[in-house]
């Protein structure tokens, strides 16, 4: 097979074994890549995008792959999807990730992380998954001002501290935040309302305090709320705007 000129290989979902066959990583012509589902283990190597020029989307999620997420993913410069969700990845992700400046999605969800690079805030992404990790401390700021982000999920880790007053103010188009299973604590964001797009909120199963911010019944798209097993204080007058429209 590693003499072929693929553009596309595809091969998710079956009962594939064993470390990833290299010469996957050396056929220059690839742009898709995807070998989810699978039962694949072992690493990843270094410089997997030495010999992949082209490579706009790989998907190798779902699988038992282990050790770090390769350092030199930042070669990969047309890199649109990054999916490398489901598996047992653990560390740090890698600084060069700041040079994809061209991917779109990211989905590390599920694996066994513990950082994310500052290096990142240089991306224009619109999905961030990085639920059910190791990861910990204040979400980083840089995160809020990913404006061009849709979907943010960071649920299930053990992320602590309270979340800025201005959450929204450069999340102009979010519509979806899962913030859910860490250790969030102090008030609710007051100015969540500037999320204007905002269809799901979870926030459930923190520490958070105090009243639900009146102004959040202004959110006229939010079709889920997501608060349970808070310490909430207060009445529920600020969600009565959500009822009416």
């Amino acid at each position: 097979m590693g003499n072929l000129q693929l553009e596309s290989l595809y091969l998710h979902n079956n009962s594939l074994k064993g470390p990833v066959p290299l010469f996957l990583f050396n056929m220059s012509s690839l742009k898709v890549i995807t070998l989810s589902e699978n039962e694949l283990c072992g690493g990843l190597p270094d410089n997997i995008c030495r010999s992949l020029p082209v490579i706009q989307e790989m998907y190798i999620n779902h699988n038992k792959l282990s050790g770090s997420i390769p350092s030199k993913l930042g070669k990969c410069k047309e890199l649109r999807v990054l999916s490398l969700g489901y598996n047992s990845f653990s560390g740090a992700v890698p600084q060069s990730i700041g040079n994809l400046t061209t991917l779109r999605e990211l989905d590390l969800d599920n694996n066994k992380l513990t950082g994310i690079p500052k290096e990142m805030s240089n991306l224009q992404l619109e999905i961030l998954f990085l639920f059910n990790n190791s990861l910990e401390g204040p979400v980083p700021l840089f995160v809020f001002n990913m404006s061009t982000l849709n979907k943010m999920a960071l649920s299930s880790n053990e992320f602590n501290g309270s979340l800025p007053e201005n959450i929204c103010q450069y999340l102009p188009v979010i519509q979806e935040i899962y913030f859910g299973f860490n250790k969030f604590s102090g008030p609710i964001p007051s100015k969540l309302c500037q999320c204007k797009e905002l269809r799901l909120l979870g926030l459930d199963d923190n520490n958070f305090s105090g009243g639900i911010p009146q102004n959040i019944g202004n959110l006229k798209k939010l079709k889920e709320l997501y608060l349970e097993n808070n310490k909430l204080t207060g009445t529920l007058s600020s969600l009565q705007l959500l009822f009416i429209y």
